[in-house]
Formats: structure tokens, sequence, C-alpha cells
């Protein structure tokens, strides 16, 4: 370990400067004390430095000391991204463990790659727009990852195309129909065909107007008086309406003689005798006592008067109830009680009672005591044990002596031996083996642990056996249209019983009628030419069918032949448009000259490519020196020497302010 004194520390450092040689060198230092040692640097490729004091002691670094060591690196860091103007990108590696002696160098600590080119995405097609008004319609499809590090460029983002217009058709209007609810008619027409590609568009599908007016009718003859007359004493009567007036028709009150009136006499009020007083209130002692009206006064009569009369009651004091008898005497600790209740309480301001309503005492002890032992039980079926218990007839009460714990006593029955029934008579025999059989069942179980019943129950025996009948061979069936075949079958008569021979497996026979083979028609005349793909046919069809196997007929009912195709063709590319100032966007198109017909080639979907300029950025001037200050505010400029084009980048902050002292 070096001292932290003065010394000279001769400091061994391993070096490889290539594959096929190694040196070593010695380096002396004088040093003053450990911070001259653990700054040492190497002067020369050959030799590593030495960077700190501690790990070289550790390391055991003294000249002439320790073993060799070689050095050991960390893995590869990530790659950084990638550099644009060296288009590289770098990875690196620390040293972990510094070598020593002639131990093995580090190795190389840092890499660099080429950057891989990303190229252009973009997404896909939309669909295509309505058409606009000089008849296109256009798609277009948006960038979704631009070039990069000298990636693919994009391809075109916009295409058109030529239309078709169609006009709308609409069908007939219905009839108008009235909304009793609205008092508006209603009429309406669908739409057969919708307008496409700029097309003219649908005219109006729904038409709206008020119902047709209907005004009021009246009968000849007025209604009944009413019971009773308005406030004024007036009675009116009405003619009877044959027909209510409806969508702003004449109303009826409109037409004359439709009311009529007459005029009823006075009417006084009548009441009915005073009824009884009720209860006095507890608070005040105040009773109440009302009359109803018989007759509402009608028609200027004369009115009713009061219709509640008020008076008091005299004060009444609180009452008490006598004591009530002790209750029982509580179990725990003997206490008994005796209370008393208000018989009456205080009314209309009367005295109140006395406050205590309980007096309390206590009952002498009482023991426990227990009943006589009850009857056996019955004895139990595996093990013959039988108990008697008694139970609790009085409980300790009041803290009197408690009752002996015992309850049960346990004493054991005589065993009881198992008994068997008969033998049963025999069941019927089985119809596939005709095994019969017969069992007995337990009469009485062995109880107590007495002697278990014999386990066999049942007897087993064979019935004799009976063969398998089969019926006669039925007549031959009709002959079968597509192979003519025909069939004779015979069924089970009698089925095998209590194992007996089983029937014959062969229940059908089959035979074949001769084969009468398909005929065909002559073929038909050309069809005309389809004109999407020019395709014509001709036909034949089936005159008579194969039957009973027959040859079939030619599969082949049609002929197909098509017409010369004719492809479509497009005009040349336009000259390109001129470069739109916002986005740099600039056009070229082309048109259909000739459609495709009978299945000819389709034009290209591409009717127009969209490029772009290129990006011209903003340029500005050199910022200006600060302004005078005013109002606690300076500020400082810049010009604009040319305006961004083409989706350049924009022109940036042309003005900035800082805060300042003075006004």
């Amino acid at each position: 370990m070096l001292k932290p004194a003065l010394l000279t520390a001769t400091l061994a450092v391993a070096l490889v400067p290539h594959a096929t040689a190694k040196t070593l060198r010695a380096l002396r230092l004088e040093a003053k004390d450990e911070s001259q040692l653990a700054n040492l640097e190497a002067t020369s490729n050959d030799v590593y430095a030495a960077v700190d004091f501690d790990v070289l002691a550790a390391q055991g670094a003294d000249y002439g000391e320790g073993e060799d060591v070689d050095c050991e690196v960390e893995a590869w860091g990530p790659w950084t991204k990638c550099d644009e103007p060296t288009m590289t990108q770098t990875r690196e590696r620390k040293i972990k463990v510094q070598p020593v002696g002639i131990g093995a160098p580090c190795p190389r600590l840092k890499q660099m790659i080429a950057c891989k080119p990303i190229h252009c995405a973009v997404s896909d097609w939309t669909e295509w727009t309505a058409c606009d008004e000089s008849g296109y319609k256009t798609r277009s499809r948006t960038v979704k990852q631009d070039p990069m590090y000298g990636g693919a460029d994009c391809p075109h983002l916009e295409a058109r195309r030529k239309c078709h217009p169609a006009d709308c058709e609409v069908c007939a209007w219905s009839e108008w129909v009235c909304n009793e609810d609205t008092e508006f008619k209603h009429r309406s027409r669908h739409v057969v065909r919708p307008a496409k590609d700029g097309g003219e568009q649908c005219p109006d599908l729904e038409e709206t107007e008020p119902c047709d007016p209907i005004d009021c009718e009246l009968e000849d003859d007025y209604g009944p008086w009413p019971a009773d007359c308005d406030e004024k004493g007036i009675k009116r009567r009405y003619k009877k309406i044959k027909v209510h007036p409806r969508f702003n028709g004449k109303a009826c009150e409109e037409i004359p003689g439709y009311e009529e009136q007459d005029t009823c006499p006075k009417v006084n009020c009548e009441v009915v005798e005073w009824g009884p007083w009720t209860e006095c209130a507890p608070s005040d002692g105040k009773k109440t006592r009302t009359r109803t009206i018989k007759t509402h006064p009608k028609y200027g009569g004369e009115d009713c008067g009061p219709l509640e009369d008020v008076d008091y009651c005299p004060k009444e004091n609180c009452e008490l109830t006598p004591w009530s008898p002790w209750t029982e005497c509580d179990p725990l600790d003997g206490k008994k009680t005796q209370t008393r209740t208000v018989a009456k309480e205080a009314k209309y301001g009367g005295e109140p009672c006395d406050p205590k309503r309980e007096n309390v005492d206590y009952c002498p002890k009482e023991n426990c005591e227990l009943s006589p032992w009850s009857p056996w039980t019955e004895c139990d079926p595996l093990d013959g044990k039988k108990t008697q218990t008694r139970t609790v007839a009085k409980e300790a009460k009041y803290g009197g002596e408690p009752c002996d714990p015992k309850r049960e006593n346990v004493d054991y029955c005589p065993k009881e031996n198992c008994e068997l029934s008969p033998w049963s008579p025999w069941t019927e025999c089985a119809p596939s083996d005709g095994k019969k059989t017969q069992t007995r069942t337990v009469v009485k179980e062995a109880k107590y642990g007495g002697e278990p019943c014999d386990a066999k129950r049942e007897n087993v025996d064979y019935c004799p056996k009976e063969d398998c009948e089969l019926s006669p061979w039925s007549p031959w069936t009709e002959c079968a249209p597509a192979d003519g075949r025909k069939t004779q079958t015979r069924t089970v008569v009698k089925e095998a019983k209590y194992g007996g021979a089983e029937c014959d497996a062969k229940r059908e026979n089959v035979d074949f009628c001769p084969k009468e083979n398909c005929e065909l028609s002559p073929w038909s005349p050309w069809s005309e030419c389809a004109p999407t793909d020019g395709k014509k046919t001709q036909t034949r069809t089936v005159v008579k069918e194969a039957k009973y196997g027959g040859e079939p007929c030619d599969s082949k009912h049609e002929n197909v032949d098509y017409c010369p195709k004719e492809d479509c063709e497009l005009s040349p590319w336009s000259p390109w448009s001129e470069c739109d100032p916002k986005d740099g966007k600039k056009t070229q198109t082309r048109t259909v000259v000739k459609e495709a017909k009978y299945g000819g080639k389709e034009c290209d979907d591409e009717r127009e490519k969209v490029d772009y300029c290129k990006k011209e950025d903003c340029e500005t001037g050199s910022w200006s020196s600060w302004g005078p200050c005013v109002n606690g505010v300076q500020k400082k400029t810049r010009e604009v020497k040319k305006q961004p084009k083409y989706g350049g980048k924009e022109c940036g902050e042309l003005e900035k302010t800082q805060a300042c002292m003075g006004y």
C-alpha cells in the first residue's frame, strides 16, 4: 500500500500497441502527496493513465508487486440518433477494470455505422369526393412518415377522375292528408333515383298547407235549461251542434240564435243548527262549536253570518293512581318493585303531579330442585344402549343453592338376531337369455349386536330357447328414375327369445330396369354482344332426361364467344399548374378520350398528379440594439428579408421586450 508521505513511486502500466508486440514501461513519478499520484495522466498513446489512487493501490499496482490483470469492459450502450450532417450513428462502452502489468489491453470503446434510410410512407386512398363544378371528383392520401436519411421520396398524394352526372328522379305526389291535431294537410313523394356525380339535385319531397276550413252547423231545436244560473242570475241554453267547426272555420257563437237567456230569482243563505262543543284545548282550555251552510246565497240573496263560536273551560289538577302490587322477584338479586301512574293529567293550567313513580324492596333466597328420573329410552339398534334423564324442576333463585349436575343414567339391552322371509315366486323369463329369478328379504334386522342374516338373497334359473321367424318377400317396387333400381323386402314376424337362433340378416333384394338415355335440343341463335365485356351466347335445353342409369346429356348447354375488345384511351398529361403560394402544391391532369367497351382494359384511375415545389424558408435580418426605456420596458426588433413560400419555415419572433429602469 502506498503511503501518503513524500515518496518516489514507480508505476507499472501494461500496454499493447498492436497484436504482435507487448511492451512494459516504467514511469517514475516523484509525488509530493497522494493527489499528485491520483491525477496521473497518460503521456503517450501506448500508456494507459491511472486515474484513481485508491483503485491503483487496491489492485496492488506498486512496481514489482501484484499479478497481471486483463482489461474488462462493460456491455455496449444503445445506438445514438442519426447525426444528419455525417449520416452516422455511434455507440460506446466503458472500462470496468483497467489492465495491470502485461495483462490484455482494453478493446475498442466506440463503434460507428451509417444511418439506415427511412422511406416515405403514405396512408390508404380516401373515398372519392362529390363531383365539383368542373365535373371532376378527387381522392387523396397523407404522409404518415417523411423520408429521412436518403430514403425514397413520397408518391403523388392526390388523384382526379371525370364524373358521369345523372339527374335525380322522383315519383308522383301522394294524396293530401289533413292532421286533426296540427290543422295542416300534408303530401309527399320519394326518390326513385338520387342525383349522381353533379347531376340535378332532387326537388322538395314534402309539402304542407293549412287544412280546408269547416264551418259550424246548428240544429233547429235548443237544448234543455241548465239546473243553475251564473253569478249574475242568468241562465243560458244553446242550440245543438250538428257539425263542429274545424281548421279555422266559422265558430258556432258567430251564428245568430245560437244562445237563448232567462233570469233566475234570488236565493237567501240557510245554515244548520250549531254543532256540539269541541274538547277543551289542554294549554288554554279553549273550546269551539261550528255550523255549516245548508244553502249558499245566490243571485244577490242574504249572507250566512258567522259559522264558528268560541268559549273556555275551567282548570283541572293532575291525579295519580294508587301504588300497584309488588312485581315478581328478580332471579339474580331478588329485587321487586311497585309503581303508580298518572290517572289524569293537569289540564287548562291546573297543578302538576308528584314526580315519584316507583318503590323498590328485596325477596328471600330459594334453592334449586330436580325432577324424578324419567322412564328408560328405547334400546339403540347398534349397541343396545338405553338412557334415563332428569331435569331442573325449579332453578335456584335470589342467590339460593344450585342443583346436582348429574342429569343422565346409562344401561344396555339383550341382543336380537336377524330373520329372513320365505323365497318369492319365480319372475318372468328375460327375452335376451331366458333368465328368471326368485328373491327373499330381511323381515327383522339384527339388533343390539345380534347375529346378521345369510347374505344370499336371490336364486337364478333359465327358460327354453325360441328361434326368430321371417315373413315372405314383398312385391317389387317401382323403378328409381336415377338408376332404374327396384327392390323387394321381408320383415321379422317373430323375434328370437331366450337365446334362440337369430333371423337371416338379408331383408332386401335389388334388381335394375333397362336404361333410357338423355336427349338435347339443337343450339339457339347467337345473342347480342354484352356492352360490358362483349360476351355473346347460344344455348340448348334438355328435351328428355336420362332415366334408370342411362347416358346423361352433355353438360355443355351454353356456347360463349366474345366481340373484339375496345380499350379505354386517356389524353396526355397536361402541363404542371402554378405552385400554390401556401403549400407549394402543383398539379397536372388528364381525361378519358374513349371509354372501354366489351371487356376492354379500363383506364388508369389516376387523373391527377400532385407534386410540391421546393420549400423556401423565411429569412430575417439581425436583431437591432435595445431601444430606449419607456414605462419600464425596452424592445429590439428584426426585419423580414424574405417571406416563407410553399410551406417553408415561418419567420418566428420579430420583436423582443425586457424590463428596464426608466420612464
